[in-house]
């Protein structure tokens, strides 16, 4: 029994390390499948670069540091459309935390389960993602139930973002002027 799960192990070491990405061109040229294993925050910046016509550099500059929710961490009142939507997103990751009876054991999880999903007519107000279902993931693949969650909350956003208009000004936000009005002036010595 012991080598079983020594076995399996192995098998999940060389499948996460091994890191690469299989680019499967189908018969259409503009669709991408992405069937193994970056890291989800590397996924979520190819969706986001497919929806919104963006490189991948593009998408990290323009909407990492984007309004008071995009990027890492969040709080305050969103200032626009796209920052609503990495809010959603943000709520979505925590829903799928196993104490908020999600299907991750802890919310990091969430940035580190690769997932598998198709990339289809990207560039172009077609552009659409689908994510693989439960019965794609091997016995031997990483949180399979969790992957699927979180490649559902990436999806979102990815589309969501696609249909609000870019504010440049709201890219590099202060994130000092997220806070109410009540937490400044209790901040000010």
């Amino acid at each position: 029994m012991a080598c079983i799960h020594l076995i399996g192990f192995l098998l999940l070491a060389a499948h996460t390390i091994a890191g690469a990405v299989l680019y499967d061109k189908t018969s259409q040229s503009d669709d991408v499948t992405h069937m193994v294993n970056d890291r989800a925050l590397v996924f979520l910046g190819n969706m986001m670069s497919c929806t919104t016509n963006r490189t991948f550099l593009e998408t990290l500059v323009d909407f990492g540091f984007y309004g008071c929710y995009c990027g890492f961490g969040g709080f305050g009142k969103p200032v626009d459309g796209v920052d609503r939507c990495c809010q959603t997103h943000d709520k979505c990751y925590e829903a799928t935390n196993l104490i908020e009876g999600g299907v991750c054991y802890l919310t990091i999880t969430a940035y580190i389960a690769p997932y598998k999903y198709n990339l289809h007519q990207c560039d172009t107000e077609d552009a659409h993602i689908t994510c693989a279902g439960i019965d794609k993931y091997y016995w031997y693949d990483f949180l399979p139930k969790c992957s699927v969650a979180i490649c559902k909350c990436d999806r979102d956003l990815a589309m969501c973002i696609a249909r609000q208009p870019f504010n440049k000004k709201n890219r590099f936000h202060n994130r000092l002027k997220c806070f109410g009005e009540d937490v400044k002036e209790q901040a000010r010595p």
